[in-house]
C-alpha cells in the first residue's frame, strides 16, 4: 500500500514538472538530446544564480534577463571586461558534448595551390577562379543512421610564397567553426515555424553561422522575446554568451 502511494506521488510530481515545459521546448530538448539539455540547464542555472543576481540584484528574473539583453545590445558592453561566465560553467561547456554540437573542428585540412587544383565535392558548386594558394577544410559528422556526412569550407586569404605550410595546416586543425549540422541547428530547425524570431534565428545561422551578439540582442528586443519562457532563456544564454 505504501509503495502504491509513493508511485502516485511520483506520477503527480512528474506530471506537474512536465507541465512547466512548453511543447516547443520539449521538441527542442528532445532534438538536442538529454545529456546536452542537462548541460544547458546547468549553464542557465549558473548564469541566473551567479551573473544575473550579482549584476541586477533584487530584480525579477524576467527583468534581469531583459536588462542583460539590453546591455549586450550596446556595442561597448564587451569592452567593460565584465566576467559573464563562471570558471565552473566555462569548464563544463568546453568539456561537454554540447560544445561540439554548436562548434566543430576540421578532420582534414589542405593547402590548395589554386582553384584549378580544387576537386569540387558538388557538381553544382560554382567556384571563382582563385590564382593563389588557399585553405580547404573538411568536416565529418555522424548521422543518426550511423553514416558519415562531410562538409567543406574554404578560406581564400592569401598565403605568402615563403609561408610555413605545415604550421598553417596545424593551426587550421585547431580553428573552431560553427557546426551547421549539429543537434543545436537540428533543434532550431524543428521549432523554426513556431514564431518569427525562431525562424529568423535559424535562417541567419544556417546562412552565416556565427552572428554578432549585438545584432542578436537587437533582434531579440525587436521581437519582444518572452523572457518568462524557459526556452527563450536558453537561447539567450547560448546566443549571447556561448
Amino acid at each position: 500500500m505504501r509503495i502504491f502511494k509513493y508511485i502516485i506521488i511520483f506520477l503527480l510530481f512528474a506530471n506537474c514538472t512536465d507541465k512547466n515545459v512548453s511543447e516547443t521546448e520539449k521538441i527542442f530538448n528532445q532534438t538536442l538530446g538529454s545529456d546536452n539539455t542537462e548541460t544547458l540547464n546547468k549553464l542557465v542555472d549558473d548564469f541566473e544564480n551567479d551573473y544575473l543576481k550579482k549584476q541586477y540584484p533584487e530584480t525579477e528574473l524576467k527583468l534581469a534577463y531583459r536588462k542583460f539583453v539590453e546591455d549586450v545590445r550596446d556595442e561597448k558592453f564587451f569592452n567593460r571586461n565584465i566576467k559573464i561566465v563562471s570558471k565552473k560553467s566555462f569548464n563544463l561547456f568546453k568539456s561537454s558534448e554540447l560544445y561540439l554540437e554548436l562548434y566543430q573542428f576540421p578532420d582534414s585540412v589542405w593547402v590548395v595551390r589554386n582553384s584549378s587544383f580544387d576537386k569540387l565535392e558538388d557538381s553544382l558548386l560554382l567556384l571563382p577562379e582563385i590564382p593563389h594558394p588557399y585553405i580547404k577544410r573538411r568536416y565529418k559528422d555522424l548521422e543518426e543512421n550511423g553514416e558519415f556526412v562531410y562538409g567543406y569550407s574554404r578560406k581564400f586569404t592569401g598565403i605568402a610564397l615563403n609561408a610555413d605550410l605545415d604550421s598553417i595546416v596545424k593551426s587550421e586543425y585547431k580553428t573552431v567553426d560553427f557546426n551547421y549540422s549539429g543537434k543545436y541547428m537540428k533543434a532550431l530547425n524543428r521549432i523554426k515555424n513556431q514564431n518569427k524570431y525562431y525562424e529568423e534565428l535559424y535562417n541567419a545561422k544556417n546562412s552565416v553561422g556565427f552572428i554578432y551578439k549585438v545584432l542578436t540582442a537587437r533582434t531579440m528586443l525587436h521581437h519582444n522575446l518572452d523572457l518568462n519562457d524557459k526556452l527563450n532563456r536558453k537561447l539567450v544564454v547560448l546566443e549571447l554568451i556561448y
